[in-house]
């Protein structure tokens, strides 16, 4: 799956919400407001990004699983004839 929020590489990425808001804390303009947006909108393309690379690596490791337990199933049913 690919993450559908996009990364804006000129804004940091908070390493979470009390960065963001030691960030936001700090900001009295709008163009300073306008950052806090692009600083939130990377810290939840890295929130969704984790998510995602969790998911496809719980189903490769489900998938490995799996064809390590298939040979073993397939070798009974052929032990059973």
């Amino acid at each position: 799956m690919k993450n559908p929020i996009e990364k804006h590489n000129l804004f940091v990425t908070p390493s979470g919400l009390d960065a963001l808001v030691e960030i936001v804390e700090g900001m009295d303009n709008v163009a300073q407001a306008y950052q806090v947006m692009m600083f939130t909108m990377n810290h939840c393309h890295r929130l969704v990004q984790v998510a995602i690379d969790e998911d496809e690596a719980r189903d490769e490791e489900l998938s490995v699983m799996r064809d390590a337990v298939a040979p073993r199933k397939n070798q009974q049913q052929l032990e059973l004839f």
